[in-house]
């Protein structure tokens, strides 16, 4: 039995069965806030009498080019104490030399909002597409990734601002991690009828097929969940159900898109070719919380790596390793927007997960039966301007997207009412432009004794707005 990233496990997982092979990087350790520790690595090895011979260190980096290797050993190093530490100097990771070394930029901003910021990122990712597009040209190589990662998803309003302006798509990825194509309303129902017979073959275009059975189960195209099917499907042909299940539960929204947003948490195990890091947080030298995470940031690049630091509130270990290993740039100051304007998902936190009006039944039969079906689709191809905020102190009604007629679509939670809605400025800083749908499994079922369903599900289906943003920048 093998478990990877053992320093993130807690005290109630150690079960010896048979021979054990942990594998593990106490760098990397970064759910501390969950009770995950080095120690239990440390433990191990007591616990089970590992001697020296029985410990092999993988010291070789595959991913990144040797300057930022050498950027990353140097920050961990001299970040974290030697007790917080199983790797010492002679276990610094090293380099392969995959890719030729660049320059390490990095520069500070000082703008409300970041907005310095992120007008210069969108600005280099604009150059640097234009690179990949004209390398692809000639010599025919594959797409290069672009990703942008921060501490906390608010940091990507701006960023997102700008890329827009220039015409680039990016996607928050893993921001809602339970909201995936597969899990939609339609996409459970495709779901459920290739399932029935695996080894069948779809001849020709899958996607063409696709369409053709949506059309006939009068289910609603607009739901972005299917946009997503479809993309992904558009290349495949002759091949069985089976296949297609495979592809289906691979598929996230915005497959295509041209820049990653991910915070530090959510970008660990994955690798990209051009990585910019936003490190805009409070450190100390006692306070040793956002080292690792950042250590994580800094390690995702492969051949490029720009780092973007908030100029009063940085790391400063990471400011003074810079110093020596970076190319220091200076952010010219903008004339910052009245609004920051961007499109997204909203968060499942953002909204109640269990709205009365939408699980009681009558509510349930809505959502299945009219918004997800194609009968009010049939002649059109966008929502924009259908549904509308409400408020309780205007309308006496929950905060949340409705239809002209009163029907709920979406209900807020109560903080993001507050901060966009509740003094009756909805429809200022918020308009629906798309949806997706999400099954949702409620634990509780007393919510739905509450909200007054008589049934047995223990699950309900929520939408899930898209939502043009236009918030103040200040």
């Amino acid at each position: 039995m093998a478990i990877d990233a053992d320093s993130d496990t807690d005290d109630d997982s150690f079960e010896q069965r048979g021979y054990l092979m942990v594998v593990g990087d106490d760098d990397q350790n970064l759910y501390a806030f969950r009770g995950a520790s080095i120690q239990y690595i440390q433990q191990f090895a007591d616990n089970y009498h590992v001697n020296t011979e029985q410990k092999f260190y993988l010291l070789d980096n595959y991913r990144s080019a040797d300057n930022i290797v050498d950027l990353a050993n140097a920050f961990i190093a001299s970040s974290l104490p030697s007790n917080e530490r199983l790797k010492q100097a002679e276990h610094s990771i090293k380099a392969t030399q995959p890719y030729p070394d660049r320059p390490i930029r990095y520069g500070y901003y000082k703008q409300t909002q970041g907005v310095d910021m992120a007008a210069w990122i969108a600005f280099d990712i604009e150059q640097r597409l234009a690179i990949i597009e004209q390398g692809r040209t000639k010599t025919q190589q594959q797409s290069q990734t672009i990703a942008v990662l921060a501490p906390k998803w608010s940091h990507f309003d701006a960023i997102q601002h700008y890329l827009e302006a220039l015409g680039i798509s990016s996607q928050r990825y893993n921001e809602n991690e339970q909201v995936t194509p597969i899990n939609s309303f339609i996409g459970q129902a495709l779901f459920t009828h290739l399932s029935a017979k695996r080894l069948d073959v779809i001849e020709g275009n899958v996607a063409t097929f696709l369409e053709r059975w949506r059309a006939e189960q009068k289910l609603n195209p607009l739901d972005k969940a299917w946009d997503a099917i479809i993309n992904r499907t558009q290349e495949m042909a002759d091949v069985t159900y089976e296949q297609v299940l495979q592809t289906l539960e691979a598929t996230l929204y915005d497959d295509k898109t041209q820049v990653i947003l991910i915070t530090y948490h959510s970008a660990k195990g994955m690798e990209f070719d051009h990585v910019y890091v936003i490190d805009e947080q409070s450190s100390t030298a006692t306070d040793h919380s956002h080292d690792r995470p950042l250590y994580v940031a800094l390690t995702r690049a492969k051949q490029t790596l720009s780092l973007l630091l908030q100029y009063k509130a940085h790391h400063p270990t990471l400011a003074k390793t810079l110093s020596v290993h970076g190319e220091r740039i200076d952010l010219p100051m903008i004339n910052p927007p009245t609004m920051l304007t961007f499109h997204r998902f909203m968060r499942l936190d953002e909204l109640m997960l269990t709205p009365r009006d939408l699980v009681n039944n009558a509510g349930r039969e809505f959502v299945e039966e009219t918004f997800c079906s194609n009968i009010w689709t049939k002649t059109r191809n966008n929502i924009t301007g259908l549904f509308c905020v409400s408020c309780y102190k205007e309308d006496k009604k929950s905060d949340g997207f409705y239809s002209s007629k009163g029907q709920q679509i979406a209900q807020f939670s109560k903080a993001f009412a507050k901060q966009y809605s509740s003094q009756g400025q909805g429809n200022q800083h918020l308009a629906m432009t798309g949806f997706t749908t999400t099954l949702f499994h409620q634990q509780d079922i007393s919510w739905y004794e509450k909200a007054g369903y008589q049934g047995s599900e223990n699950s309900h289906y929520l939408i899930v707005p898209y939502v043009r943003f236009n918030v103040q920048c200040r």
